[in-house]
């Protein structure tokens, strides 16, 4: 289905149709019309071959071609796309075609719709299906933009076909005041054979700017008939990366930003005019009353903010000017929901309240601090802050982060890198600073007690701070203690089958100190699996997985601010003959350390893994990933069940001693003999659980979803995990297997779940399907 959106994106989408007109207004958007004069076709050559094998989703672009069209009367954008339908996926692609625009301001005529059959024209124009829709496509994050989408639907579309259509949109937005501002893909969804763009721009208009993100070449720029024509006529385009874990600021294929506001500073005055200031009498009191109950002005401010987070919700209903500008302050206050230009909005007029200056700020959520190389735009922005002038200081508080915890001093900064304060003075975006980490952020500490009898208990202490401590504080208003509980249960469960809780999870958290601490025990009644136990960092672990794609176009997204020890004390009922050993596996973007130490029967592994960088380059991606499997291979902890083998020499040795006390020669000789089959099985063993450690350390195929046993359909995941038998023995029917889907890191897997039917014991194996290869077919 092919998809065109052509509202420009300014915080939620560009301004929206007006509620209370939707439906009348909706039905008359759209209409069929002659193409405009000042359009000229472009030709395509249907009978060239395409390169069938660089394909997207079953499709190819023939032809992207998009025209702007910025007049003294208005702004006018034509778009027409031929897209060939390579197999029956690409015909379900562009059987249908979703044209989604603002039908307050804009309005969409249509052109054509044809489809292509072997070099002859089958007219659909005027004829297609078209459904005029109200569709909400970010609904499940409360955001309702009323946008309106065009459906045309085309009849008998073949593989093989190409489909031709073309329309054009015609309006400004009207928050603007008069200027243009936008921006166009220099591409396509798929590979595009040719990609043509032509921006005009009127003499009499404000000079257009433009600046293009990725990598494209420049434009012809050639003034035509006393406008300014900038042209890009680009060839064999590739579209965006197939790739997992693509940094935000990655921009495929490249994309075109207009602008006529001159600098920063337009943006910033135009936006001012949208956040006058708005005392009110509501406001006052609600301002009087949280200073009446504070014991100083500080801790006043820190309980606005906590209002404003915590007890204004989250709802953006962005209908008409409203996706741009904010509601009345005192609407927000007395209504308890808005967008977080909305709250912080609010949040500034309570703090004018309080006696305190404060502005809001644009900022972009993905961009971050990437925003300085955008063009100057009211379309540069995402998202709106609240920014506090204290003590000669600027601090920048989010009024969408509900739970923050921290007293005003020590609140999370922002990871916005930059953000522009809307003041009329403002000529340039600010920078929020992020000082580095100086404490890990999530510690955890798991205590193991090995009985003699091979059973155990855990007790797990967590301990979250910052931002990791608001992020826990929030899911825990979502869930109860009983789904915390019943969650790392069975989190646990996967290693230790039959794992029951000790005590009743104890949650904690201190919200001023931002802290957030979970204590969990648990009763293991079979640590030991065949004489052994490996034991693995598991927060740290799901940092080492390396990216699906290897092999890549694009830098690598790593999670920045990431700083997580891990302790793992294991008491034993023996004391294992071990040298203390330390390492550390480093690069440019990250660090791993790992200690194992020995003190009699305690085991003590110590791993930390730290972040340094928001992204891979592609320059560095070799080296990362040996880094990552580097210490994927070696982090965890390697224990032997040593306690059966020392007790049985102890025995033989005391029952020689007392039974043949004067053999002591013969004695001596099968001691000897035995300690020496001892060592020698010993070494053996070891020799295997290292092997066996390695290969768990490595990922055992299909364990953990990081790494997946690779299947070609579910009959075979089935076969699979039937063919191993439970540990006790007992076979494994197929009527006792779950089966579920879930995503895991962009990859979509199945899990196969069941229970012995003998023993009980809990077995799970992930599966990747994949399509047979065609030499497998």
């Amino acid at each position: 289905m092919l998809v065109v959106s052509c509202c420009c994106s300014l915080f939620v989408l560009g301004a929206a149709q007006a509620q209370t007109a939707a439906e009348a207004q909706a039905r008359g958007a759209a209409r069929w019309a002659a193409k405009p004069a000042w359009v000229d076709d472009l030709t395509v050559d249907y009978a060239l071959p395409s390169d069938r094998g660089a394909v997207r989703d079953g499709t190819y672009t023939l032809l992207s071609d998009t025209r702007i069209r910025l007049a003294k009367e208005g702004v006018e954008r034509y778009s027409r796309h031929v897209d060939l339908a390579v197999n029956q996926t690409g015909v379900a692609e562009l059987g249908e075609v979703q044209i989604e625009f603002a039908a307050q301001y804009q309005r969409l005529s249509l052109h054509r719709a044809a489809v292509i059959r072997e070099g002859k024209v089958i007219d659909q124009t005027k004829i297609a299906t078209l459904r005029m829709l109200e569709q909400e496509r970010d609904s499940q994050n409360r955001v309702y933009s009323g946008t309106t989408t065009a459906l045309l639907v085309l009849a008998d579309v073949r593989p093989g076909d190409a489909v031709d259509v073309s329309y054009t949109l015609s309006g400004a937005n009207p928050i603007l005041g008069g200027r243009y501002a936008g921006h166009v893909r220099l591409g396509s969804d798929a590979p595009a054979r040719r990609v043509h763009v032509e921006v005009t721009s009127a003499a009499n208009r404000a000079t257009l700017r433009f600046r293009v993100r990725g990598s494209a070449p420049p434009p012809r720029d050639i003034p035509i008939a006393g406008e300014r024509a900038l042209t890009w006529d680009l060839q064999d385009v590739q579209p965006r990366p197939e790739e997992d874990r693509i940094p935000n600021d990655y921009t495929a294929p490249a994309e075109l930003e207009l602008s006529e506001f001159a600098d920063w500073n337009e943006v910033a005055k135009w936006a001012s005019e949208l956040y006058p200031p708005a005392p009110h009498p509501t406001l006052t009191a609600k301002a009087d009353e949280l200073r009446a109950a504070a014991p100083d002005l500080d801790t006043a401010v820190l309980r606005a903010i906590r209002f404003v987070q915590d007890d204004v919700r989250y709802l953006s209903i962005s209908l008409g000017p409203h996706s741009v500008k904010p509601h009345v302050p005192k609407a927000i206050f007395e209504q308890r929901f808005g967008d977080c230009k909305d709250k912080s909005y609010l949040l500034v007029e309570l703090l004018r309240a309080l006696g305190v200056e404060a502005r809001v700020a644009l900022a972009d959520s993905e961009l971050k601090g990437h925003l300085r190389e955008s063009l100057p735009s009211p379309f540069a922005f995402d998202h709106v802050v609240t920014v506090i002038e204290r003590n000669g200081k600027h601090q920048y508080v989010d009024a969408t982060w509900a739970f923050q915890g921290g007293t005003l001093d020590t609140l999370a900064p922002l990871d916005l890198g930059a953000v522009l304060v809307v003041a009329e003075t403002t000529s340039e975006l600010s920078e929020i600073p992020m000082n580095a980490l100086l404490a890990p952020s999530i510690t955890t500490q798991s205590e193991f007690e090995v009985a003699d009898s091979g059973s155990a208990t855990l007790s797990v202490t967590t301990r979250y701070q910052g931002e990791d401590a608001d992020e826990q504080r929030a899911r825990l208003a979502r869930k109860s203690e009983a789904d915390f509980s019943h969650e790392y249960l069975n989190f646990y469960a996967k290693a230790f089958p039959g794992v029951t809780l000790g005590k009743a999870l104890q949650i904690h958290d201190d919200r001023d100190a931002d802290e957030f601490t979970v204590i969990e025990t648990y009763a293991i009644p079979e640590f030991w699996r065949s004489e052994e136990r490996g034991l693995v960092p598991e927060l740290i672990w799901d940092y080492l997985v390396a990216p699906r794609s290897q092999r890549r176009e694009s830098p690598l997204y790593l999670t920045n601010r990431v700083w997580i020890r891990e302790v793992q004390r294991v008491k034993l009922p023996f004391s294992p003959k071990r040298e203390p050993r330390e390492q550390t596996f480093d690069d440019p973007a990250a660090r791993v350390t790992r200690s194992v130490s020995y003190d009699g029967q305690v085991v003590t592994a110590v791993h930390e893994y730290r972040s340094f960088a928001e992204a891979v380059p592609l320059s560095g991606l070799t080296h990362h990933l040996q880094f990552l499997s580097d210490a994927r291979k070696d982090v965890g902890l390697d224990l032997a069940n040593q306690s059966d083998d020392e007790s049985r020499v102890q025995g033989a040795m005391r029952a020689h001693a007392a039974e043949e006390a004067n053999w002591w020669p013969i004695t001596l000789c099968v001691i000897g003999v035995g300690a020496l089959v001892v060592v020698l099985v010993r070494f053996a063993n070891t020799r295997t659980r290292q092997r066996r450690f390695q290969r768990l350390r490595d990922g055992t195929r299909g364990d953990l979803p990081q790494n997946p046993l690779p299947v070609h359909s579910l009959s075979d995941a089935l076969e699979d995990f039937t063919r191993q038998a439970c540990s006790c023995g007992a076979g494994l029917p197929r009527d006792v297997i779950e089966i579920t889907e879930l995503s895991f890191q962009t990859r979509a897997l199945t899990a196969a779940r069941a229970e012995c039917p003998a023993c009980g014991a809990l077995r799970r194996t992930y599966f990747e399907l994949s399509e047979l290869e065609p030499d497998e077919a």
